[in-house]
Parts: C-alpha cells; sequence; structure tokens
C-alpha cells in the first residue's frame, strides 16, 4: 500500500470513528434535542454560535458529517439530525417572540447580554487550535478573518448613513404608518426585483453561519443591516399589506439549506486536509463578529435615537436609561453564562 492509499484508509477510518451510530436512547435523543434548541436560538439571537454549542456538546464532527452525508447516506444522517431538527423549529419559535419583545424595550443592554455570550463561549474555537504555533500564514488568515465583518459592516453603516438611521426604541403612533414599522418600508419598499436576487446569498451566508464555530446568523444580519426589519416583518398586518413578503422569506430559506449542506461539505474536506489551519481564519471570523455587532446600521440607529432622543421637552426617556444601566450587568452575564458551559462541557471531556 502506497502512501496515498494508506493516508485515504486512515481517513475512512476516522469518518467511521466520528459517526458511529447507535439506537437512540432517550438521553442520547434529548441532547441532540437540547442542541438543536440552542441552533434555533442562534438563527434569532446574536451571541449564539450554534456550531460552538455543537462542539460544547460533543457532537460538532457528528453534526457535520451527517450534512455533508445527507444525500449518499440518507437513512442513517436522517436518524441523526431528526431530533436536532425538531429542537431548532422549537428554539426558533421561542427565540424569536422573546428578542422581538426585549428588542423594543432594552435593545443597546441585549446586544452586549448577545457579545457577553460569544466572548464567554470564545475558548471553544480557541481551544481547536490549542499548541499550534502561529506562522505568517495562520496570521494572515487570522486578519483576513477578521477584517471580514468589519469590513461588510463598515460598508453597511455608510450605505445606511445617507438615508438616516430610524427610530430604535419601539414604535409612537408617529412612526407607524397603517401599523407598518417605517423601517420595512425603507428596506423592502414595494419589493423590486433585486430584493429576491439578494436573498439568495444572504441566506446561504446565514446557513454557512451554523456550522462555522463562533459565527452568529444574526449577527451577520445585523451587519448588514436586515436584523430589525426581518423581524418586523412577522407581523399579520404587514403580511396583507405585502405578501411578497413570503417570496423573499422562501428564498432565503433555499439559500440557508445551501450554505448549510454545501459549506458542511467543504468543512469535511478542510479539516480532513488541515484543521488547525482554517480554525485560524475561524477564530479571526469570531472575534470579528463579535466587534462587527458595534458596527452595523441596527446597532447605529440604537446610537443616533439615543442621541437624540434621550431627553425630548425636558423629559428623560426612561426607557432608554434602563437600557442604558443594564449593559454592563448584561454584558458580564452573557459571559459568565456561556463561560461556565465551557467550563463544564471540559470537566465532562
Amino acid at each position: 500500500m502506497d502512501e496515498k492509499d494508506k493516508i485515504s484508509s486512515e481517513n475512512n477510518q476516522k469518518e467511521e470513528q466520528v459517526f458511529e451510530f447507535v439506537s437512540y436512547d432517550t438521553k442520547g435523543f434529548f441532547k441532540s434535542l437540547l442542541l438543536g434548541v440552542f441552533i434555533g436560538l442562534a438563527v434569532v439571537i446574536p451571541g449564539i454560535s450554534g456550531a460552538a454549542i455543537a462542539i460544547m456538546f460533543k457532537l460538532y464532527d457528528k453534526l457535520i458529517y451527517a450534512i455533508g452525508n445527507i444525500t449518499n447516506q440518507f437513512k442513517k444522517c436522517f436518524k441523526f439530525l431528526l431530533p436536532i431538527i425538531i429542537g431548532v423549529v422549537i428554539g426558533f419559535v421561542v427565540g424569536f417572540f422573546l428578542i422581538k419583545l426585549l428588542l423594543d424595550y432594552i435593545p443597546l443592554s441585549l446586544i452586549c447580554l448577545f457579545a457577553g455570550l460569544m466572548v464567554g463561549a470564545l475558548p471553544i474555537v480557541f481551544s481547536e487550535s490549542k499548541g499550534d504555533k502561529w506562522s505568517k500564514g495562520k496570521i494572515a488568515l487570522f486578519i483576513i478573518g477578521l477584517l471580514i465583518p468589519l469590513i461588510v459592516g463598515g460598508i453597511a453603516v455608510g450605505l445606511q448613513a445617507g438615508s438616516g438611521f430610524e427610530l430604535a426604541y419601539g414604535l409612537s403612533n408617529s412612526d407607524v404608518s397603517d401599523g407598518i414599522d417605517p423601517i420595512l418600508i425603507s428596506t423592502f419598499g414595494e419589493f423590486p426585483f433585486w430584493i429576491y436576487i439578494i436573498a439568495l446569498p444572504i441566506g446561504f451566508v446565514l446557513g454557512m453561519t451554523q456550522v462555522i464555530p463562533g459565527l452568529s446568523a444574526t449577527a451577520f444580519l445585523m451587519m448588514i443591516g436586515y436584523y430589525k426589519p426581518i423581524m418586523a416583518s412577522i407581523s399579520l398586518t404587514y403580511f396583507k399589506a405585502y405578501p411578497q413578503i413570503f417570496g423573499f422569506y422562501a428564498i432565503l430559506l433555499v439559500g440557508a439549506i445551501l450554505g448549510f449542506i454545501i459549506v458542511s461539505k467543504i468543512l469535511n474536506k478542510l479539516f480532513a486536509w488541515n484543521r488547525k489551519l482554517v480554525y485560524r481564519l475561524v477564530i479571526g471570523l469570531s472575534i470579528g463578529s463579535i466587534i462587527g455587532m458595534f458596527i452595523n446600521p441596527d446597532v447605529f440607529s440604537i446610537y443616533y435615537t439615543l442621541a437624540t432622543n434621550m431627553v425630548v421637552d425636558n423629559v428623560v426617556n426612561i426607557r432608554m436609561i434602563v437600557d442604558l444601566a443594564l449593559i454592563i450587568p448584561l454584558a458580564i452575564g452573557g459571559y459568565f453564562l456561556s463561560h461556565s458551559l465551557v467550563k463544564m462541557s471540559e470537566k465532562k471531556g
């Protein structure tokens, strides 16, 4: 057996070890279900990385393998993914309504909570490169990963600045037209054809964030200024006035599924090639995403509102004062919550 065949044989054996399946017992089923709940929350809540949680649950390699091989080992892979899919639906529904409510009242402190969660979970990403020395190539990959979210967020802020920033703290009667948030009109308008075109790549990146550790789907949406509009679009009033939004949702979903599957396959190949090198890029993306949560159109609308509406007619906005007061407690709480989960995971081995 030559060297190439030997490496191929070793990789095949490794794959079999990664994806050894037995029938789910009750504990295993609920473990995968809980992972799915966290992934569902990650779709809605910036600060939770579904992939990082999968690593914490010791299921990341199996998850990537199952998604990457769903077409050629459907029965085995689907059986593993089923409780995760159920959990995703539960997590998404619960997270969506909770976050939609809180964003109207404490948007800035909520974002700081999300950032704290992401910072606390960083050791999961760093652990994959533990003991591996930095080279020029690895430093370059790290810097590229770090800059991508910052550049995307900066460009989005620049584009949004031309039309101004919408109010961030709920809606008053003067802020709405026929019960529709004005940010929906400024974002989607009458649904020109290009809205549907950009839905596909946006969805693709959303799917990608769920398999790359440290990345958050909603952190990405915030960077490009689509987080608040998509959240606000879930409204019966808006559905009736603009049913075209369902076409946008559908294309977004197709893009997310494609991103989820295609990137899983690519990661399978890249990890087999050089796992530690790839994680240098992932570390950069993770840190850049945290910083990028504070450099995007959605959060700049919060800054703008704080600067212009903290005091109106000599009356202090109590809601904004409460939001500012909660920034540090929630950021610290988010950090310690996710960091504690990481430490518990490490102890369990």
